[in-house]
């Protein structure tokens, strides 16, 4: 028989050798509030659920468990949510569902993506999940303001993927995002997702690199299993990318003419 979601939660509290009390103190509920819940007599709100996830450190597959979702391998729905990037003409929307899509359809812990903006690669799109929207608190100001230099950052394997076009596994998390994130972060981050491997591809348009892209498993892993999946599901990241910029562009030209 499933456990419920007050049941999962009692595990995991025992497991950081909490007591309801000490637990109540440290997400700063009343006091009764983690009986209830373990009780299943209410639910907790959005905010509790956070501050839980938080303060007994929950990997990504036990979150997954927390809330009953099972991982999907479904490849064809992954290619269909491929295809349907490129009717998105909207940038921000179509990096945004690239990260989230891939990463439910295939498992996978995390994603990603940077692109080339004069001689940095900039980040543009994280995951969105529980998880990773408790990790960005670790990292000083917005996400989408982190960047790499191409010319002088040439250890991080974002800059050689889109240099040498060419994929690079690592099971350290800082040879991807140092020195845009330093060292300790890094390591928090490592060990707050859990990320035990990760593999990063050049995202190319018209043999030229325009940024890369990252994904993450809680497993070590060559990634071999899955990279032709990858290496599709990131052409038509490339192409969706052109389209919208291409729309952009066009209705920038479109403005200027009307109000020129």
């Amino acid at each position: 028989m499933d456990k419920t979601l007050g049941e999962k939660i009692k595990q995991y509290r025992l497991r950081s050798n909490l007591s309801q009390f000490e637990l109540e103190s440290k997400i700063n509920a009343s006091n009764g509030t983690i009986s209830r819940i373990e009780n299943n007599t209410i639910n907790p709100t959005k905010e509790t659920l956070l501050k839980l996830i938080d303060v007994l450190n929950l990997n990504v597959n036990e979150l997954l468990d927390l809330f009953g979702i099972k991982k999907s391998n479904n490849l064809e729905a992954l290619v269909k949510s491929a295809k349907e990037l490129n009717k998105d003409l909207n940038l921000d929307h179509v990096l945004q569902s690239a990260v989230n899509e891939i990463v439910y359809e295939l498992g996978l812990s995390g994603s990603f993506i940077v692109l080339k903006e004069g001689s940095k690669l900039y980040s543009k799109a994280v995951t969105q999940d529980w998880v990773i929207k408790l990790a960005m608190k670790f990292i000083p100001g917005k996400f989408t303001s982190l960047s790499v230099d191409i010319v002088k950052d040439i250890d991080n394997l974002m800059v050689k993927s889109f240099l040498n076009q060419k994929e690079y596994v690592s099971n350290n998390l800082h040879d991807f995002i140092v020195p845009a994130v330093n060292r300790n972060v890094s390591d928090t981050l490592t060990k707050f997702t859990g990320m035990k491997s990760a593999i990063v591809l050049p995202i190319i348009l018209n043999n030229k690199s325009i940024g890369s892209i990252y994904f993450s498993r809680n497993n070590i892993s060559d990634f071999k299993d899955i990279l032709d999946v990858l290496k599709l599901f990131t052409e038509h990241i490339s192409l969706a990318i052109e389209n919208a910029r291409k729309y952009e562009e066009l209705s920038n030209t479109l403005n200027t003419i009307k109000h020129g």
